[in-house]
């Protein structure tokens, strides 16, 4: 009965260090996963803007623009750095009050104008 139980420790030791084993190559294999997928989206994004810089009207349009060359590259660097879901965020704010006729001269509540259309409040203050 010693020997047989003595041959289930080790049996039991043994499962234990194959799945503690198992678990951590698992774990560090999807984290590696995980980088290369954040890694492939920069890149994507880089190859974009590249794309998109490369165009002959992009560049004559910002060369008319800017004359400097330092500016236009500040320029470009700076709309690289926006943040893609805020600035959407905003976009979609912007446009649920964009009605071209309407969105520029009238609201809902006259006597509130903490509820005017942010449309209205960035012409007014101009």
């Amino acid at each position: 009965m010693k020997k047989c139980k003595k041959y289930i420790y080790i049996f039991i030791s043994l499962i234990t260090v194959l799945l503690t084993s198992l678990v951590t190559y698992f774990l560090f294999s999807s984290k590696k996963e995980s980088v290369n997928k954040i890694e492939l989206k920069l890149e994507d994004k880089k190859a974009k803007w590249d794309l998109f810089l490369n165009y002959d009207y992009v560049d004559m349009l910002l060369n008319l623009v800017y004359k400097d060359q330092k500016e236009k590259q500040d320029y470009i660097e700076q709309q690289k750095s926006i943040s893609t879901n805020k600035a959407l965020t905003e976009l979609k704010d912007y446009l649920s009050y964009a009605n071209g006729v309407v969105a520029n001269y009238s609201y809902d509540d006259l006597f509130d104008k903490n509820n005017e259309p942010i449309l209205r409040k960035e012409n007014s203050k101009n």
